[in-house]
This record gives C-alpha cells, sequence and structure tokens, in this order.
C-alpha cells in the first residue's frame, strides 16, 4: 500500500499537482514540494532520532531578517504559536539535505485547515504550502530544496480564527 501511495505521489509530482492538501507553488519538478506524512511514516523516522532542541516561544508578524539563520542540523527548532491572522518563523532555516521534516499541532476554531507556506530567505513569494490539521497533529516534510537557501515559515489561519499551538522543525536522523 505504502508503494503505491509513494507511485501516486511521484506521479503527482510530475503531473505538477498534487492529490494531498500539499501543493506546490510553481510547476517545475525541481520547485520546492510539501507532503503530509501518516503518523506512522513519522514514528518510523523517529526511532534512532536524537532530539536536540530550544524552544523558542516567541513569533514575528513580520519575515524574519536574512541576517536571522538557524541551522537545524546542529539543533531542532521547536516552537510555540498564538495568533488569529498570520505568524512567521523568527528565523530562516538551513537544509541540508533539501529537506525539512515538521510535526505541528494545532488547536483552533477555524473549521478550515490552517496552511504553513514556505518562503525563501529575504524573498515574499510563496514557494510551496502545506495545510495543516485546525485540530491536531501534522507530520509532514518540505523537499526539493535548494541546499544553498535558507528558508522561513508563514503560518496563515483564514478569516481570523484563532490558533494556538506547538511544532518542531528537524532533519531526517543520520543512519549512516
Amino acid at each position: 500500500m505504502k508503494k503505491i501511495i509513494s507511485l501516486l505521489c511521484v506521479l503527482a509530482v510530475l503531473c505538477g499537482t498534487f492529490a494531498s492538501p500539499a501543493y506546490a507553488m510553481e510547476n517545475d519538478n525541481s520547485a520546492p514540494a510539501a507532503e503530509v506524512l501518516s503518523a506512522d511514516e513519522f514514528a518510523a523516522g523517529m526511532e534512532s532520532a536524537t532530539i536536540n532542541y530550544l524552544t523558542d516561544k516567541t513569533r514575528g508578524t513580520k519575515k524574519p531578517s536574512t541576517s536571522d539563520k538557524w541551522d537545524i542540523y546542529l539543533q531542532d527548532y521547536v516552537f510555540n504559536m498564538d495568533f488569529s491572522t498570520a505568524l512567521y518563523t523568527n528565523y530562516n532555516f538551513t537544509n541540508h539535505g533539501g529537506e525539512i521534516k515538521v510535526v505541528v499541532t494545532c488547536t483552533s476554531s477555524n473549521p478550515k485547515n490552517i496552511k504553513m507556506e514556505l518562503y525563501r530567505a529575504g524573498e515574499t513569494t510563496c514557494r510551496t504550502t502545506m495545510e495543516l490539521n485546525p485540530n491536531g497533529t501534522t507530520y509532514g516534510r518540505f523537499y526539493n530544496l535548494d541546499l544553498k537557501t535558507n528558508y522561513y515559515f508563514k503560518f496563515v489561519s483564514e478569516d481570523g480564527y484563532s490558533v494556538r499551538g506547538e511544532g518542531r522543525l528537524y532533519l531526517e536522523p543520520d543512519n549512516g
């Protein structure tokens, strides 16, 4: 079953669209993309993980400066959030291996999904979006990222619904 789902995801990428709630904003196959993962896929990746993190409780209402960088290779980024329209991460993140994994848990009165948007450092054009469960946990990844580029995230709640939550940005553990 997982092979069939993987094949469907590959076909969706080649066609430039996704059947899942995560979708790419560019049509280029090498463009950044996002996908929601199952809890089983997340748990399998975390079996050998060593968690090294610092919780960042402040969020910004403006995109981070290009000089504000966080190397998630050295330390996972764990955060809390509380907002009603939009919220930016305070940092631009590295993406060793062209991928950033995410786990986000939200609580909201919003009947629609919360969006997690990916941006290149210093830019204002959304590269791809992942839809987050408004009342639960979403496991996912952003991939096909340019190795020489840092990225930041924006969380968006439609119609001004309040959102509280927490999350973690991390890299896949090195099993080698």
